[in-house]
């Protein structure tokens, strides 16, 4: 049960794990791989007072009708950085990502976790979601998925369970595509409720709770056809090479982090495994197998693992020690002293909140080169550039994946190997400039470039490379 005694260390412990998940977020440097074409949508959207579901930022795929899933995250960045600009984004994803640790914290409590195993819990929490913090729609959505956690951790259900779940499965729809795993999450602790009680009835408060959030994700301007836009993409972003949805490597730092978990659990499973219900059993199975299928996933394993794992701790663990009250309020004032310290300076704005490799260089020559342009880039920075561009220019591509059709995805990879003919797909296709980074796959086309008479060098750092065709009006 929850320690009653305030001189625990335990709350302590569980706060300090709150602030390490904040710094942690809210401290790293900005990715622009999808971010900036998000914040984009939501200027367009809000300038012009039109839901944007016609794409206009790139030229392979100028016009295309699209399904705008994640709308709802393109607005609120866009608000947010308008305000706050980048600094205010970072802080904005810092304290969304202590949120979604101290709603797990809480639920563990909730379920009679020890607040020191609840701290241990919040602890493997962040573990799993650490290299998944950057500002990006699955990441605002962790709240919502730990709120819905902290609710079924409630020891009996009220009568504001259908207004949440509505409330919840809404804006989740219209935040990111995700929403899926919180229907799996009602289902398999409904069905262990169901299993524990050896009755049907105890399933029903959760059957009432999966259909009023399945009715809030279809509140919204994309409607029932939200699910199919989950389902035309759940595949395609492998396919598309990128590497968050390919299995995870047990020899990586991500896979590596995984397999600690699951020989983790496999270990409390195996001491005393009549030890677990039936509620947290079946969650942490159903996200241990999701998480072996891609690395974004370990993120919801991570979540969906953490109050189960609290609650195995508190069997296993003695009470969280406690101090004379004296001794308590000096070690409080100290740690809170050097946590308030290392948040004002890990959350002070700085001077570049970029990531490193973001060629800012090489999109301020092209900026400066021209007033417009069409532009060969590598998709990753398709969004950063158009955002520091502006209307007169388009991009060949950026991180959507779903709204290129194959033709337009695979446009950069074939000409970034520089076959026999590119000079000539590039006079067909009118593009003015070129955006290439210096890693081994740009390196032929790099060297073409450099070497053809018919394209000028603007700007070249470790960053990127940026070129205007030598006869290029603009």
């Amino acid at each position: 049960m929850e320690n009653s005694d305030s001189r625990s260390v335990g709350p302590l412990l569980f706060w300090s794990a709150v602030a390490i998940t904040l710094l942690a977020a809210g401290g790293q440097f900005i990715a622009s791989n999808d971010l900036h074409i998000f914040m984009l949508m939501g200027q367009s959207m809000e300038e012009t007072g039109v839901f944007m579901d016609v794409e206009q930022f790139t030229w392979t795929a100028q016009g295309t009708e699209f399904l705008h899933g994640p709308w709802g995250f393109s607005v609120l960045s866009w608000k947010i950085y308008s305000l706050a600009g980048l600094v205010g984004l970072r802080l904005f994803n810092g304290l969304l990502a202590a949120l979604t640790v101290t709603l797990i914290g809480r639920a563990a409590v909730l379920r009679g976790a020890d607040y020191r195993a609840a701290a241990f819990s919040c602890l493997f929490c962040f573990a799993m979601l650490f290299q998944n913090l950057s500002i990006r729609a699955q990441t605002w959505v962790y709240p919502l998925f730990a709120a819905l956690i902290w609710w079924l951790a409630r020891p009996r259900p009220t009568r504001w369970s259908v207004p949440f779940a509505l409330s919840l499965g809404c804006i989740w729809a219209n935040l990111h595509g995700s929403f899926p795993a919180a229907l799996v999450l009602i289902g398999l602790v409904g069905l262990g409720q169901a299993w524990q009680d050896r009755s049907v009835q105890a399933a029903k408060p959760a059957a009432w709770i999966a259909l009023a959030f399945l009715v809030g994700t279809c509140i919204g301007p994309n409607g029932p056809e939200i699910y199919s836009y989950v389902l035309s993409n759940s595949g395609l972003p492998e396919a598309r090479g990128l590497s968050e949805w390919s299995n995870p490597e047990f020899l990586s730092v991500k896979g590596g982090r995984l397999g600690l978990a699951l020989v983790l659990w496999t270990v409390l499973i195996l001491k005393k495994p009549r030890a677990m219900e039936a509620r947290d059993l079946l969650p942490v199975l159903a996200f241990a197998g999701l998480a072996l299928t891609g690395t974004r996933f370990i993120s919801w394993f991570g979540m969906a693992a953490s109050v189960p794992l609290a609650v195995r701790l508190s069997l296993s663990i003695k009470p969280s020690p406690g101090m004379t009250l004296a001794a308590y309020r000096r070690f409080a004032l100290v740690l809170g002293l050097c946590w308030s310290f290392m948040l004002v300076r890990g959350l002070w704005p700085r001077d570049q909140e970029l990531r490193s490799e973001t060629p800012v260089a090489a999109v301020d020559a092209l900026a400066a080169s021209a007033d417009g342009g069409r532009l060969l880039n590598p998709p990753e920075y398709g969004g950063y550039a158009r955002f520091i561009l502006g209307d007169n220019w388009k991009t060949s591509g950026d991180i959507r994946v779903w709204i290129f059709d194959d033709e337009a995805w695979f446009f950069y990879p074939r000409l970034a190997q520089a076959p026999s003919d590119w000079e000539q797909r590039l006079d067909k296709a009118g593009v003015t400039h070129l955006l290439l980074i210096p890693e081994p796959f740009h390196d032929g086309l790099i060297e073409k470039a450099k070497a053809s008479p018919r394209w000028k060098l603007l700007a070249e750092d470790e960053t990127g490379l940026a070129f205007k065709r030598r006869n290029s009006v603009n």
